[in-house]
């Protein structure tokens, strides 16, 4: 089983919350682009008609959670399905680089099939969900992924896993737009090959974001590993910002191994809605979106989560909430094989998620 110390974590990704807000107020957004959009660099990916996306921030932190930006990264969506990223200074004033990010499908996911996708939670303040639900957050600890079995993670481009929470105005089964973001386990293996290090096995862990049903975005600012410890926060900027601010959303994902972060603020999305529904998930991709992945391995996650107006074991209690158990099979339904199971909500606001089988996947 798998525990993050949430003590430090927690702290630390208050502060750079904190220090997100107060760097949203600054930053000339626009002065900023114009530095991007004039570099002679952004000129070669003019052919793919970049679209704007978002722009996220990078943070270091020390023990003592002082906080420090490093860089700002404005993101494109490119015509021919992939993102590019450029990477400018703390100022904002020099582009430093460029990255290609490929479609992912691992975070494409189709949000309209149930149980085959999910396991965790979904909750809400009260019955009928009627009390906006302004900040979904977690701590956790980065899964480790392995092959499930000779083969499972073969002739597909990988095997993936995504653990997130996130922010929605419905039901996670019939919504059409979901703020979200978290970590990311993937493992892919060389066709007929032994699937371990050195045989054409790779792994990779990262965190994202996105705002379904835009791309996901991986963060360039920590590249995250098994087992670091991250807190995610989802908050809708309405909480502090006012009513009129209910289109707007800001992300932050926190990893106190590294002492890194990464944060998105000011995002609109009108589509997304007033949030009355906070989601604490394990995710797969679906079949064929685009790729026909395959749950990896893993041992157990354990989320401690929290919610702004009130709390997942709260909402348990009242029996204001959805569980998603993570099921699949050739003949399912009605006999259907769990993939990922998930213990009651404690106290404490945490449960466990454990790896049952990757059959049906």
């Amino acid at each position: 089983m798998v525990h993050a110390d949430t003590s430090v974590t927690t702290s630390c990704s208050q502060q750079v919350t904190l220090a997100a807000r107060a760097h949203q107020t600054t930053f000339d957004q626009q002065a900023a682009a114009a530095t991007v959009t004039s570099d002679s660099q952004f000129a070669q990916y003019q052919q793919y008609n970049p679209v704007f996306s978002s722009v996220y921030d990078n943070w270091t932190f020390d023990a003592n959670c002082n906080v420090t930006l490093v860089s700002v990264t404005f993101v494109y969506q490119l015509s021919n399905s992939s993102l590019l990223q450029v990477h400018e200074n703390a100022q904002a004033n020099e582009v430093t680089s460029m990255s290609i990010q490929p479609n992912l499908g691992a975070a494409t996911f189709n949000h309209n099939d149930g149980n085959k996708l999910w396991s965790g939670y979904e909750t809400t303040y009260n019955s009928g969900a009627t009390t906006a639900e302004y900040q979904a957050d977690a701590t956790w600890s980065v899964p480790a992924v392995s092959d499930p079995y000779s083969g499972g993670c073969e002739n597909t481009p990988d095997c993936e896993l995504a653990v997130w929470v996130g922010l929605i105005n419905s039901p996670l089964a019939s919504a059409s737009s979901v703020a979200q973001a978290g970590s990311l386990s993937q493992l892919s293996c060389g066709v007929g090959t032994a699937c371990t290090q050195g045989y054409g096995a790779a792994w990779n862990y990262s965190l994202w974001y996105e705002f379904y049903p835009q791309m996901s975005t991986i963060y360039q600012c920590d590249p995250s590993g098994a087992g670091d410890s991250i807190t995610t926060y989802v908050t809708n900027e309405a909480s502090y910002l006012g009513s009129g601010y209910i289109d707007y959303w800001a992300l932050s994902v926190t990893d106190s191994t590294n002492n890194k972060a990464c944060t998105v603020n000011g995002y609109y999305d009108s589509g997304i809605g007033v949030p009355y529904y906070t989601d604490f998930i394990l995710e797969r991709p679906e079949y064929g979106i685009p790729y026909g992945y395959t749950l990896p391995k893993f041992g157990s996650v354990t989320m401690t989560a929290g919610m702004w107006a009130g709390s997942p074991y709260n909402s348990q209690t009242n029996g204001y909430y959805n569980l998603y158990v993570m099921e699949n099979g050739a003949s399912c339904p009605p006999t259907c094989i769990i993939n990922i199971g998930s213990s009651a909500i404690s106290s404490s606001n945490a449960f466990t998620s454990t790896w049952k089988s990757s059959s049906g996947t």
